[in-house]
């Protein structure tokens, strides 16, 4: 990509994780594209994030920073989205950071040469609290096979994608009313405008521990997968397999011993998804 490549804005929301929106601009400022700006939100935080923000302003000119109260993520998300100005869309959480530094050359490039397209990713490394690889996934690659698993499971995370910013204003953006499953949400309406394809190649890194929440958050994440697959069953296949599946890993949090058994149940699920769902 030369420089007269469009402008990619990377919009990150955050709160009180100061010691690791460090690592998340530190990865967006390792990335090899010229044209980019950086628009960060800092919903209020009480830590250092203020400091952290300013420090990375001193030596990047093309960071922006803004500093106001969202109410929830989704808002959040909505809200610095909206203070962006690129023709793309580059999403990233404060807790996650990418993992290959021409992430966004090839992401930009893609959409540049492919106008029906609306968004992309790619493969995802997942990482616990001290920053041990856990699992790697390379998600379903066409735009067909993409189609064909958005009632199960998200196809295309948050960290990994890039929108263009047109198609985002065409669906209205983030819906600020899906405070879970935002990511699936946003990309789902996506592809009612256009089409989706995701890298064949490890581009990002999220942090999630093997046993994050607790049984009742788990519900309350199933119930809101529950929803998106709602929300769009006329849009794609599968939505009563995809329920099915849903149904199992919600009524799973009521067995005894959740918290243990459940790891060994998520890394089976992930080789059967590797397998036969990518």
């Amino acid at each position: 990509m030369n420089r007269i490549s469009p402008k990619v804005s990377v919009v990150i929301p955050t709160r009180n994780r100061a010691h690791l929106l460090k690592r998340a601009l530190e990865s967006v400022f390792r990335q090899s594209y010229e044209n980019m700006e950086v628009v960060v939100l800092d919903d209020c935080s009480e830590d250092d994030t203020p400091q952290v923000i300013s420090s990375f302003r001193e030596r990047y000119s093309n960071l922006r920073a803004f500093r106001e109260a969202s109410g929830s993520i989704t808002k959040a998300i909505q809200n610095v989205t909206k203070k962006a100005e690129g023709k793309y869309i580059a999403r990233l959480d404060d807790d996650d950071f990418w993992s290959d530094p021409e992430k966004t050359v090839v992401q930009a490039a893609f959409l540049e040469k492919h106008p029906d397209y609306v968004a992309v990713g790619g493969g995802v490394i997942r990482v616990d609290s001290r920053g041990q690889e856990r699992a790697r996934y390379l998600l379903p690659e066409t735009d067909r096979d993409i189609r064909r698993v958005m009632l199960w499971y998200i196809p295309m995370p948050g960290v990994v994608s890039m929108y263009r910013r047109s198609a985002l204003e065409e669906v209205g953006g983030f819906d600020v009313a899906v405070i879970y499953a935002n990511d699936w949400d946003i990309v789902a309406r996506l592809g009612t405008v256009g089409k989706l394809y995701n890298f064949r190649r490890y581009l990002a890194t999220y942090t999630k521990e093997d046993v994050r929440w607790s049984p009742a958050t788990a519900r309350r994440l199933e119930s809101a997968a529950f929803l998106v697959r709602r929300r769009h069953r006329a849009h794609y296949p599968g939505f009563w397999e995809g329920c099915l599946f849903g149904a199992v890993l919600y009524l799973s949090t009521f067995v005894p011993f959740w918290r243990v058994w459940r790891p060994f149940a998520s890394r089976a699920w992930n080789s059967l998804r590797t397998k036969f769902l990518t």
